[in-house]
C-alpha cells in the first residue's frame, strides 16, 4: 500500500530523507507546472521550484495536517513566488469568488489561457469574458464537450453536478456534423452502452 502524502510530509518533518525524496518525486512535476503558471516563463519556474524544494525540509515543521498535503504544497508556491516578486500577481484572484464579482456584465465564464510556443521563453496570455450568445458554437466543439464529459461521467462524474449520460448523447449527437468514417457515431453507440451499463 502507498504511503499517503501526509504521512511522509510528517516522516520528512522529523529529517526522513527518504520521505522527503518521495513527496518531491511525486510532486516536482505539478510543482513546476503551477510556478510555471505563476511566473510565465521556464527558466523563472525552474528556479522558483529550486528555492522551494531548498526551502523545503524547514517548512515541513508548519505542516499540522489539517488539510491535504497538495493544498499546503500549494499554498507553499504561492507565498514563494508572491516572496520573490514573481508575475504571480497578474493572476490576480479567483474572478468569481469575491463580494466584487462582475455581476452588470453578466458574465458565464471567463476564458483564460496562457501558453508559450516552441524556441520562446516568455509566455502569452489571452483571456476573455464569456457572455451569454457570444459567437456560434462549432460541431467540433460540442461533440469535443460531450466526449470530455463522457470521459468524466466515466470515472464517477464528481464535477459535473447533474449532467448524465443522456446529456452527453443529446450533446454528442447534436455535434455529429459530417461523421465519413462513423468514428462519432461509433462513439456515441459506446456512450449508449456505457449509460446502459451504469443502470445495471
Amino acid at each position: 500500500m502507498m504511503t499517503s502524502d501526509e504521512a511522509l510530509a510528517r516522516a520528512a518533518a522529523s529529517a526522513d530523507r527518504d520521505a522527503f525524496a518521495t513527496l518531491l518525486t511525486r510532486h516536482y512535476d505539478r510543482m513546476f507546472r503551477l510556478a510555471f503558471r505563476l511566473t510565465g516563463r521556464a527558466e523563472a519556474a525552474e528556479d522558483l521550484v529550486q528555492d522551494i524544494c531548498a526551502a523545503l525540509p524547514a517548512k515541513f515543521a508548519s505542516f499540522r495536517g489539517d488539510a491535504k498535503f497538495t493544498t499546503w504544497l500549494y499554498r507553499v508556491i504561492f507565498n514563494a513566488a508572491e516572496d520573490v516578486g514573481s508575475d504571480a500577481v497578474r493572476n490576480g484572484p479567483l474572478r468569481y469568488a469575491t463580494e466584487d464579482a462582475p455581476e452588470e456584465a453578466d458574465e458565464i465564464g471567463y476564458f483564460k489561457l496562457r501558453y508559450m510556443t516552441a524556441g520562446e521563453t516568455d509566455s502569452r496570455l489571452i483571456e476573455q469574458p464569456i457572455l451569454p450568445g457570444t459567437g456560434e458554437v462549432s460541431d467540433d466543439v460540442r461533440f469535443s464537450t460531450a466526449i470530455a464529459g463522457f470521459g468524466q461521467l466515466l470515472r464517477g462524474g464528481a464535477y459535473l453536478g447533474g449532467w448524465a449520460y443522456n446529456d452527453a448523447i443529446a450533446l454528442a449527437s447534436a455535434g455529429k456534423g459530417d461523421d465519413p468514417f462513423g468514428y462519432r457515431a461509433e462513439a456515441i453507440t459506446l456512450m449508449r452502452l456505457a449509460e446502459t451499463l451504469s443502470q445495471q
